[in-house]
């Protein structure tokens, strides 16, 4: 398996690093304002993860989160990377508990925000717009009928995805890591908003039930981006790792 072109920066020195990895749809753009202040005292990895930013990907090579991991993990061990902490938001936090999981490489502590992969009971609107969905679907491609369009269903960066992105995207929601939180060793730290809606509060105590060592970090008045919305706090506590 050939890996990807990756679009990566390492900057900074240090005998340990930081590896930031961003939530969907962003680039390391995401991470910038706090690469640009640690890499002055430490080694920085910021990249953009494949199919984002300059990043490019082959849904044959990576076909679900699994394979995703393990081409950053290669990355890794192709530029000699072996003791780092790792910081996460979002989808970036998939690959996070994976690498901390499932590979061979030593994570001193991971700060995970907003982090994705754990599934959660769905609500009642959330089952019967599902539902919703599938009853249309179903009957667009039963009677053939052209001027029902399906594409208005799913978020603006879902209907931006080709054909082979969306199969890839959906497969990604159905893989449940939850399983691979118990394997984690290092500490986690937890640094969440209470309003957060994209992985919410219920989310969040999973994840911490399930992981060995961890510290929660919450702000009742920030959301998915908490990271983002308390920047200082946040670069402070990147700066005491």
């Amino acid at each position: 398996m050939k890996p990807d072109k990756l679009n990566y920066r390492i900057s900074g020195e240090g005998k340990s690093a930081i590896l930031f990895l961003h939530g969907w749809g962003g680039s390391m753009s995401s991470f910038e304002f706090f690469e640009n202040n640690l890499s002055q005292y430490q080694l920085v990895i910021n990249l953009d993860l494949y199919g984002f930013g300059k990043s490019e990907i082959d849904y044959n090579n990576l076909c679900d989160i699994y394979t995703y991991a393990l081409n950053i993990y290669l990355f890794l061990k192709e530029n000699k990377i072996e003791n780092i902490n790792i910081v996460a938001h979002s989808f970036g936090g998939r690959i996070a508990i994976l690498l901390a999981s499932c590979f061979d490489i030593k994570i001193n502590k991971m700060v995970l925000t907003g982090c994705a992969g754990i599934k959660t009971k769905k609500n009642i609107l959330t089952k019967c717009k599902i539902l919703y969905y599938k009853i249309i679907k179903q009957i667009k491609n039963t009677f053939h009928i052209n001027f029902i369009n399906i594409n208005k269903f799913g978020s603006f960066d879902y209907k931006q995805l080709s054909t082979d992105g969306k199969q890839f995207f959906n497969k990604i929601l159905s893989q449940d890591l939850t399983y691979s939180l118990k394997y984690i060793n290092c500490e986690c730290i937890l640094f969440w908003g209470k309003k957060d809606k994209s992985t919410s509060i219920k989310t969040l105590k999973i994840i911490k039930n399930k992981l060995k060592k961890s510290k929660l970090i919450i702000y009742k008045n920030s959301g998915h981006f908490c990271y983002m919305e308390n920047k200082i706090s946040f670069l402070n506590l990147l700066y005491n790792l």
